[in-house]
Formats: structure tokens, C-alpha cells, sequence
């Protein structure tokens, strides 16, 4: 099993945070349980067979993790969107938190081009382009950018998720209460949500480190009042331990990824 992720054309770059391929080459020996961890971000999936609710599924940003149970080949082409991204596909964010599904209403024609264009591809050098040449058109119709919204969301991801909410609204044009409306009708979820996310997710890289540091040590590095506090936000956002964890993707081998 591998998984990379690979940018999108420059262009995209406000809305698109990077396609991520996710390859299984064989089945397993036993049902593996894939499991995908929070990352604050709406996807667009692409999956080869194709999944129950069909060869493409969309999805928002979720709280906690998902399990996926795979029992043979797969490739999966995924577009990221940044969490304010959203509008790029005509979608308002808040109705689509903690879902995944088949696209419907005005997703459902880009669902089929999107499946009948990737049908073809093998590779991600191949899936690259098709997924720039269905999602550069719809620039033109996107939903403007909260461009405060973003720059906080930039903010977040510089620090890991360790700013205080109070500091990320001081010297912004709006007080602590209008920053989290806004933040949530642009992306879903609270500034907290997704501060807790992205220092979660700085943290799992750990995981795959090739030296990894003590999980005491990276708890404190990350604010983290000890490691026992750690262990709670792992257990609150994937279900498992770091140590536990570390069993459910040590199977995978990782190219280039962002946190």
C-alpha cells in the first residue's frame, strides 16, 4: 500500500490543497482495516472498484475518524480541498460536516465526468491533468474566497494548531465572536476544531518519521500539557493511542505528503 500527494495547477491553489493518490496493489493477507483520520478538509474521491456509494464520493470535514475495510486492490485519486474551499464546487460547508456520499443535484454531472475521465488513468501522472482540466472550469463560477477566513486558516497550519483563538483574532478587523461565524460558515467547523486537528496531525507525523522522537517530548513540543494529554486528543480524533496507531499505517509507505 502507498500513499503521495501531488499538487494541483496554480490556479486551483486557493481552493485545491493537494490530490493524494492511495494505491493497494494486492489484497491483503486479511481484511485491512484502513483508517482515515481528520484533517479539516472537504474531499472529492475518486475510488477504483468502486465503493458502494459509487466510484466517486464527497465528502466535509469531520471530528473524528472513519474505518474502511479493504479486501483487494484498490487506487484511489482524492482532491483535497483546502477547508475553505468548498465554494469551488457551488457547495455550502456547513451541511456537509461529518457526511460522506454519492454526489447529487449539481455534483452529480461533475461526479461522471470525473469517473468516465479517470477511468482511463493508471497513474498519477496521468490522473493530474484530467483532475486540472474538470476542476479549472469551474473557477469561473466559484464561490468568492473569505480571504480573513483564510489567512486564520494559514495562521493555524504555520503554528500547528498551538495559537490561541483570542491571539488569532487580535489585530483582525473583526472581534473573537465574528471571526468564529465566519470561520465556520466558510469551512464547517470552529477555529478550536481545527486548531485541535492540524496539532493533532503535526503530532502523527511522528508516526512516520524515520527517526521518531519520544511521544513525551513531541507532547510538549506541541503544547501539550504532558503525554497523557496527548493520548486523550489521539483517542478523541482517530479512536486509537498513538502506539496503536502506529500499527494501522506501519503497512503503508508514504512518498510526499503535507500534514
Amino acid at each position: 500500500m502507498r500513499y503521495h500527494e501531488f499538487g494541483p495547477a496554480a490556479a486551483l491553489s486557493p481552493y485545491v490543497q493537494c490530490y493524494a493518490e492511495f494505491r493497494v496493489l494486492e489484497a491483503p493477507p486479511r481484511p485491512y482495516r484502513h483508517l482515515v483520520v481528520p484533517d479539516g478538509c472537504p474531499h472529492l474521491t475518486y475510488l477504483r472498484p468502486a465503493a458502494p456509494r459509487g466510484a466517486v464520493v464527497f465528502g466535509g470535514p469531520r471530528a473524528t475518524s472513519v474505518e474502511h475495510v479493504i479486501t483487494g486492490p484498490l487506487l484511489c485519486w482524492d482532491v483535497k480541498l483546502r477547508p475553505h474551499g468548498i465554494g469551488l464546487l457551488g457547495q455550502d460547508a456547513i451541511p456537509w460536516v461529518g457526511r460522506m456520499e454519492a454526489p447529487s443535484g449539481d455534483l452529480a454531472d461533475l461526479a461522471r465526468r470525473l469517473e468516465a475521465r479517470l477511468a482511463g488513468c493508471d497513474t498519477a501522472d496521468g490522473a493530474e491533468p484530467v483532475l486540472d482540466a474538470l476542476l479549472l472550469p469551474l473557477l469561473e463560477g466559484a464561490s468568492p474566497i473569505d480571504e480573513l477566513v483564510a489567512g486564520v486558516v494559514r495562521r493555524i497550519e504555520s503554528a500547528n494548531g498551538t495559537e490561541p483563538i483570542g491571539a488569532l483574532a487580535a489585530g483582525l478587523p473583526v472581534g473573537e465572536r465574528q471571526l468564529q461565524r465566519r470561520f465556520r460558515h466558510a469551512t464547517g467547523i470552529s477555529p478550536k476544531q481545527f486548531s485541535s486537528i492540524r496539532r493533532f496531525r503535526a503530532c502523527a507525523r511522528n508516526l512516520i518519521a524515520t527517526n521518531p522522537d519520544q511521544w513525551g517530548r513531541v507532547a510538549i513540543r506541541h503544547g501539550y500539557a504532558d503525554q497523557a494529554h496527548l493520548n486523550r486528543e489521539f483517542a478523541r480524533l482517530s479512536g486509537r493511542s498513538p502506539t496503536q496507531l502506529e500499527r494501522y499505517i506501519a503497512c503503508i509507505e508514504y512518498g510526499d505528503i503535507e500534514v
